[in-house]
């Protein structure tokens, strides 16, 4: 599988390897988006603003394909659809909008509740091998030349 493939395309399986491997990078690529938002935070012109956000956004955009990519790919492995990744991405999004609206006293017991099902989504999808062999979603992953 080449790299344009592994990071971008929704078909195939990712074994638990490449998984956090494509994880790593994600968070490296998020890591580099620290200067932008930094330049952002520094920039007082509202154009220079817009071209940062822009770029901001651009950024994080690939982020999330590329993960949701992953993501996909690693359930496939695991014989799972894909589409479960919008479950997670639901869940997740209820979470930020009940941390927006909870009182500032409630915010870190949501956001503490949110980073342990993180961590155990994570360790659910992360943890278990895939499947043996071909599954409908494609061949092993750790099979192929």
């Amino acid at each position: 599988m080449n790299v344009l493939t592994a990071l971008f395309s929704f078909r195939g399986r990712h074994n638990r390897a490449r998984f956090f491997w494509i994880t790593l990078v994600g968070l490296l690529w998020l890591g580099f988006c620290v200067p932008a938002f930094i330049t952002y935070a520094s920039t007082t012109q509202p154009a220079g603003r817009a071209v940062v956000a822009m770029i901001i956004i651009c950024w994080l955009a690939i982020a999330i394909w590329f993960q949701s990519a992953n993501l996909v790919k690693r359930l496939h492995d695991m014989g799972a659809s894909g589409w479960w990744t919008l479950v997670i991405y639901a869940i997740g999004a209820l979470f930020g909008v009940l941390g927006a609206v909870a009182s500032p006293q409630a915010r870190g017991g949501i956001g503490l509740i949110a980073v342990i099902l993180g961590l155990g989504t994570l360790a659910l999808i992360g943890g278990p091998e895939g499947t043996e062999g071909e599954n409908k979603y494609g061949p092993d992953p750790l099979e192929e030349a």
